[in-house]
């Protein structure tokens, strides 16, 4: 069958869901928001080791969360069997944002299963908005991490000023709720120019993802 490519790689978040995980409702700060979306995508690309755009072959059915999926392309652009692959999950993770043909904007991998049938089958978080077979889906950052991302931008615009910063925020209020951090957790980190705090929450690959 012909495999369709679809060039629907994501930034690892949006500006809606930014405002949402920071608890914000005006529109204060969506120009800042937006500037700093890129600049954070870059950062934790760096940090992590992880492109976040790794491709799996997939068939979505319209109005159903499933979709079958029969390999992943790797390196060299070639297609990989699942059978082939000795762990499934060790490329695919639950809660990971996904895009493609047939699939709704801001969905996610809610649960994967792999012994209901011929083919390992992942569920969505919403349902596919067309049929389609032999797709490639691109995988981004899970949903998980989108939390302390939207932490960074909004730290990254409390930076803003003409002063080179001597140590990063060690207390913020957001949204009606504050968090704290110790000095060794708000101090820079010198390779990506954030704090501690941020660069700790990430895992980190080995680029290979």
């Amino acid at each position: 069958m012909r495999i369709i490519y679809i060039g629907l790689k994501m930034k690892i978040i949006t500006l809606v869901k930014t405002k949402e995980l920071l608890g914000i409702t005006a529109t204060t700060y969506d120009t800042q928001i937006t500037r700093y979306i890129p600049i954070i995508d870059s950062k934790v690309k760096q940090i992590t080791g992880n492109r976040y755009n790794m491709q799996i072959i997939g068939a979505t059915t319209i109005s159903s969360k499933d979709v079958t999926i029969s390999g992943l392309k790797n390196s060299t652009g070639g297609i990989q069997n699942f059978h082939s692959l000795d762990d499934l999950e060790e490329y695919i993770k639950i809660g990971s944002l996904i895009s493609g043909t047939g699939i709704a904007d801001g969905a996610y991998i809610d649960e994967m299963y792999f012994n209901t049938s011929d083919y390992p089958i992942i569920t969505l978080s919403a349902v596919a908005t067309e049929t389609a077979s032999n797709v490639v889906l691109y995988l981004g950052i899970p949903i998980g991490l989108q939390t302390i991302v939207a932490k960074g931008i909004y730290w990254m615009i409390t930076q803003e000023s003409t002063g080179l910063p001597s140590f990063g925020l060690t207390s913020k209020s957001i949204g009606g709720t504050s968090k704290s951090w110790t000095d060794s957790d708000s101090k820079i980190d010198g390779s990506s120019g954030m704090p501690a705090w941020f660069c700790k929450a990430f895992p980190k690959y080995m680029g290979g993802h």
